[in-house]
């Protein structure tokens, strides 16, 4: 069904996280929501419904309203930074204030302090400092959607609609070769049998300029 349906369904993790309850079954440690997957098809409202889910089961807070910051449902996040400029590492952000105490403390113990962790600190302080993050992922963002709206205009349909700084078009195969001649993609499905859906990725390096070089080889198709 998660394959399926391209996200979690709130009814059937909370039913699994019941029946885990039994002495005989495997106790989950976490469950991990992502605001984008690879398909793009889980939207931000789909994982706030499964994270309320699971607080009201656990809280008995059914009924309680949604907030808009889904980052508030979590125990923990991260920001991840090689997705959005930096060199490397990921940033993690604890909301649950029960899993703070001795938390650097368990990380030692379990082989995941950083040695020279100021190489990774610096570059989320220069990252994060006058919403510089939030810069790069909005041009990585809005060039995906300038590329899928004139995508749309040409005809070319699409695989999963995608807030992100991902488009997932679909080609006849003889066009996704041609495509990859002279551009990078990844395959994401065989949609029929002379059809297949690819997956472009805008990133904060990529120019307009590199978004229109590709959208004029697709009209010369």
């Amino acid at each position: 069904d998660f394959i399926e349906q391209g996200g979690v369904q709130p009814e059937a993790q909370v039913l699994e996280e019941k029946l885990a309850q039994t002495r005989e079954a495997v106790q989950a440690e976490l469950t991990a929501h992502n605001q984008k997957i690879e398909t793009g098809k889980e939207p931000i409202r789909e994982s706030r419904k499964a994270a309320s889910a699971l607080k009201d089961h656990y809280t008995e807070l059914a009924g309680a309203d949604v907030p808009e910051d889904f980052a508030q449902l979590c125990d923990a996040f991260y920001l991840g930074g090689t997705k959005n400029a930096l060199l490397f590492g990921e940033a993690l952000v604890i909301v649950n204030n029960a899993l703070k105490p001795y938390f650097r403390n368990v990380m030692k113990q379990h082989g995941g302090m950083l040695a020279k962790g100021r190489l990774l600190g610096v570059q989320f302080a220069a990252i994060l400092q006058d919403d510089l993050w939030l810069q790069t992922a909005r041009h990585a963002n809005e060039l995906a959607q300038r590329l899928a709206a004139a995508l749309t205009a040409m005809g070319v349909p699409l695989y999963a609609a995608s807030p992100t700084n991902q488009v997932f078009p679909i080609f006849t195969n003889a066009q996704v070769e041609a495509l990859r001649q002279n551009f990078s993609f990844e395959f994401i499905a065989r949609v029929d049998e002379n059809h297949s859906a690819i997956r472009f990725v805008t990133s904060w390096a990529t120019r307009p300029e590199d978004v229109e070089t590709l959208l004029e080889a697709v009209r010369s198709l």
